[in-house]
């Protein structure tokens, strides 16, 4: 928000905000002195950079709230304390440099000022450092041409690129302590003259607040040279010999002076390309044999396959000996033109099943189609039972055996579903919802038992009382869970401050009414989701056609409470957000109360878009799942031979 003063350091807003969420934590580690807080640090803003590093997502507020905080720190050091105000970064940077002895002009560029710090804090830890440690920083650069000296190692800092970058992020993530404070104060004009004007206690004092400050700016500095140089170095060419940035048409390395122009194709680019890879194309070959009625949908069609389609994805199905035995006659009873020579060796048949079968007009067997590759219809027939046939020619044994297919091709995906919901129920575990949780646990358990047997289609009347008791039942517990999701929107309008002077106890407030509202939603869904899986398995039982899709009609209808244009979903961040809009304090500044406020943001960004895309994904799978039921079954078999060795499902 542009009321938050940065003081003009828009550029160092923009490579913040250009850098990974992931990147940013160790900034937030060093303002917050790894999240046990700071004395000039207001808790509140501790709490909101600590929440974003939690989350992984900094709002253009929350940086701006972050960039201000370290120039407050950086107006802390000796030079800075008659200001009491924060400082320009640049200007953190060349103390940062000066205090730890790095060379520069007024005039030198903010990114050379920037490696002169990481090239003298380098100097200065050296001496520090153990064979060991000191090894650490060559072992990743020797494969880019530098040696084991550090004169080495600061010319390819102050060089810029994918070294200095890695030098800084190691220098980063060393925790500084300054020893020499007091020299500092006599070396600074300022610090001069308070040395000579102000008590000895004062001085000591002042000292202490600098060190405190350094030990916050000096990291800050070293990773945001990290961050600008890694940026640079995505951005422009390296050499492939030392990995430094390389400038305009260079013909040689500045750093190493590698020539470019023997290898300038090996010159590393910023992008690269992907080439995807080409599906299989699937191509009919031969004839389709239909068994069916005049012009209308045939009961049974079966095209031959010389390949499938890699793009189309295909669930490998379990059908058993039995159904495989039912389905052999097909084969056998196929045209020659389609099980012909072309056929016997290893091929791919795809059988759908959308309709029932008719008899021939006279009632003498059933009418068949044969379409040439043309799709014209070249050869009309009729098909009689015989020995071969008597168990397929009937429209119950083909829907036995378009049963089998859906039962497997659904029983992994109801299966998974109920997985998915019992993981979910698991996380329910407030004390006053335990009833809650165990009427919905106890109805997953009941599908998972039953689920494969209705689905291998044995009906039994008690098994469908049952599920109509279990949807009672759901319902109830669907109405308890809106009733207290629609409470707790309410509630938010009329909280009240408990505080006059802080505005941390009313946002205090405001987030445990997000989680409770989080844990609601989550329970919402499951429930919603098992009364789906419910219907779903209602869909078996013959002659419900009528009263499952007024079912689904009205689950559907219910996602929509939550998760519609203007369902609670939206209603509740509303609420929030307008509530927090008043918030106010005594002793709170601006920023603070714009930092409660952003800790509030931080949730319905965050969570808003994932609760509404989990509910989403989970309800359009349920709702497919019971529209599929009526759709044509798609079955994929492989032949080897006049045998059948592999099904698959569209």
């Amino acid at each position: 928000m542009d009321t938050i003063d940065i003081k003009g350091d828009t550029e160092l807003l923009d490579l913040l905000s250009s850098a990974p969420a992931a990147e940013l934590g160790l900034l937030v580690d060093h303002l917050t002195d790894a999240g046990e807080g700071r004395m000039t640090l207001p808790a509140a803003i501790k709490e909101l950079l600590l929440e974003s590093r939690l989350r992984q997502l900094y709002t253009p507020t929350t940086l701006r709230i972050l960039i201000r905080e370290l120039q407050q720190f950086g107006g802390n050091t000796v030079a800075n304390l008659a200001r009491r105000s924060g400082v320009a970064y640049e200007e953190i940077v060349r103390d940062v440099s000066q205090h730890l002895g790095g060379k520069g002009e007024p005039s030198t560029p903010l990114e050379k000022v920037e490696l002169a710090a990481v090239s003298a804090r380098l100097a200065q830890l050296w001496p520090t450092l153990d064979e060991s440690a000191r090894q650490g920083y060559f072992t990743a650069l020797n494969q880019q041409g530098v040696t084991s000296a550090l004169s080495d190692l600061q010319t390819a800092v102050l060089a810029g690129g994918k070294v200095s970058a890695f030098i800084a992020q190691r220098l980063a993530e060393s925790p500084y302590k300054p020893n020499h404070i007091a020299g500092t104060v006599k070396s600074v004009a300022l610090g001069g003259a308070l040395t000579r004007f102000l008590p000895a206690a004062v001085v000591a004092g002042a000292n202490d607040l600098a060190g405190a400050a350094y030990r916050v700016t000096v990291p800050c500095v070293m990773h945001m040279a990290y961050l600008r140089q890694r940026r640079v170095a995505a951005d422009a060419p390296s050499c492939p010999e030392c990995a430094g940035a390389l400038a305009g048409q260079a013909r040689f390395c500045g750093n190493c002076g590698h020539d470019l122009r023997a290898n300038g194709a090996s010159m590393t680019a910023p992008a690269s390309q992907s080439v995807a890879a080409l599906p299989i194309a699937t191509s009919h070959d031969g004839a389709e044999l239909m068994i069916g009625s005049g012009g209308g949908l045939p009961m049974l069609s079966i095209t031959s396959l010389v390949g499938l389609d890699a793009s189309e994805q295909m669930q490998s199905l379990d059908l058993g000996a039995g159904a495989i035995d039912r389905l052999s006659p097909v084969l056998q009873a196929l045209p020659s033109l389609v099980v012909g020579n072309e056929v016997a060796a290893h091929r791919y048949l795809k059988v759908v099943v959308n309709g029932p079968l008719a008899a021939a007009a006279d009632g003498d067997g059933l009418r068949g189609f044969v379409r040439g590759p043309d799709g014209k219809f070249v050869e009309h027939g009729r098909f009689f039972e015989d020995d071969r046939l008597k168990n397929l020619v009937s429209g119950a044994a083909i829907f036995q055996i378009a049963s089998i297919v859906v039962a497997q091709k659904h029983l992994a995906d109801i299966s998974r579903k109920l997985g998915e919901i019992q993981e979910g129920v698991a996380r329910i575990e407030a004390f006053q919802r335990n009833e809650r949780k165990s009427g919905i646990n106890g109805t997953l358990q009941y599908l998972q038992q039953i689920g494969p047997v209705v689905l291998a289609g044995n009906l039994s009347s008690s098994i469908r009382d049952e599920l109509e008791a279990s949807e009672r039942a759901l319902s109830l517990i669907q109405d308890h869970i809106l009733t207290d999701l629609n409470a707790i929107t309410a509630d938010v309008g009329t909280l009240k401050n408990t505080s006059a002077f802080s505005s941390g106890d009313l946002t205090k407030a405001l987030k445990s009414r997000q989680s409770d509202f989080e844990e609601l939603a989550l329970q919402w869904k499951l429930c919603l989701a098992t009364r789906f899986v419910a219907c779903r398995l209602v869909c078996c039982y013959p002659g419900e056609q009528m009263l499952v899709e007024r079912r689904q009609h009205v689950l559907n209808e219910l996602t929509q409470v939550l998760l519609g244009p203007d369902g609670l979903l939206r209603q509740f961040p509303a609420a929030v957000a307008k509530r927090s809009s008043t918030l106010k304090a005594l002793t709170d500044t601006q920023v603070e109360i714009q930092a409660n406020q952003e800790r509030l943001r931080l949730w319905e960004i965050d969570r808003v878009p994932a609760i509404e895309s989990q509910g989403r994904a989970t309800f359009e799978q349920l709702d497919r799942m019971l529209q599929e039921n009526a759709q044509p079954v798609a079955l994929v078999l492989e032949v080897q031979g006049d045998k059948i060795v592999r099904a698959l499902a569209a």
